[in-house]
């Protein structure tokens, strides 16, 4: 039986979350660094208004052509997305995010950000 990339890395970051109590402080990606190229992205961040759960986060990748795979964290556990995709994570709350960025091959991209 063979496990994929993303369910090895999917699996890390569930058990690292249990075992830690929380926010992981930080995921060693399950391939080899080396090999990986690495992810750039640009993060627009939208804040909240009127104290209501509605800040944003757009990811711009420099790759567009790539499919990326983002898992975010945060102290708050309704606001953890697990396997998310596209280029908008929205109805953010105030706080502070870990967002990790995994392109098909298993490579991450640590990036932090804070939402107003």
């Amino acid at each position: 039986m063979r496990i994929s990339k993303r369910l090895k890395f999917s699996f890390l970051i569930v058990s690292i979350m249990v075992l830690s109590g929380g926010v992981p402080a930080a995921i060693e990606p399950v391939v080899d660094k080396e090999k990986c190229e690495p992810i750039e992205v640009k993060l627009t961040i939208t804040h909240t208004s009127g104290n209501q759960p509605n800040g944003a986060v757009q990811l711009d990748y420099q790759d567009a052509s790539e499919t990326y795979t983002y898992f975010m964290f945060s102290s708050k556990a309704q606001e953890n997305r697990l396997e998310g995709k596209g280029k908008t994570i929205s109805n953010l709350d105030r706080g502070e995010y870990n967002l990790y960025v995994q392109n098909p091959e298993g490579c991450t991209k640590h990036l932090n950000f804070k939402i107003n």
